[in-house]
């Protein structure tokens, strides 16, 4: 009995650690190396990414804190169906001033999950706003557009929401003669000492 046990806490500590070790940061400071980081994600469970927005790499090898005068403009973006499977994304900064949050602006095309997905977003320490600033006229920033979202959870935490034209988030099933397939879920939307100001804007 007593081997049996040892050999239990053995494998536990060894899974605990499996999760551990895929728990990755990266910094980034171009839309390039976002896309690139984002999509490395394995999308495996228990998998965590977090990429943290800085304004430049320094010549030792530091990373420069981001600010409210740093805008990484992220654009259209459309992630790999392999990221978005499972596991958590968290997009951040080394900022925590929410008065002086750099700005990422972004337009995210998810795409389709299969049902039982844990997959999470977690947003903390930008200021998250739409591709184009306060120049569109519709458009939404996290967008299951014709795919089917079985997400976890989307948080917010720490963060200015502005600019957006039309949502924030929005998932539309895939249809087949105008009838949806799946039924679209997301478990949980938290906001957490986040100032949410300039939505549904028109242009300009």
């Amino acid at each position: 009995m007593k081997k049996r046990f040892t050999l239990f806490v053995m494998a536990s500590m060894l899974a605990v650690l499996n999760v551990f070790a895929q728990q990755t940061e990266v910094y980034v400071t171009t839309k390039a190396e976002f896309t690139t980081a984002f999509n490395s994600h394995p999308g495996t469970p228990g998998s965590v990414t977090k990429i943290i927005i800085a304004s430049a790499k320094n010549e030792d090898g530091s990373y420069a804190q981001a600010t409210s005068e740093f805008t990484l403009n992220v654009g259209n973006f459309t992630p790999e169906a392999t990221a978005c499977a499972d596991g958590t994304i968290i997009i951040s900064s080394n900022q925590t001033d929410i008065d002086n949050l750099p700005h990422v602006l972004i337009a995210m095309n998810m795409a389709t999950q299969e049902k039982g997905s844990h997959f999470s977003l977690v947003i903390e320490n930008i200021s998250f706003e739409f591709r184009t600033g306060n120049l569109a006229t519709s458009g939404q920033n996290i967008y299951w557009n014709k795919t089917d979202c079985h997400a976890d959870s989307i948080i917010f935490r720490n963060c200015q929401i502005t600019n957006i034209p039309r949502s924030i988030v929005r998932t539309v099933p895939a249809q087949t003669d105008g009838v949806y397939n799946s039924d679209n879920t997301l478990n949980r939307f938290v906001m957490e000492g986040c100032k949410v100001h300039n939505m549904d804007i028109n242009s300009g």
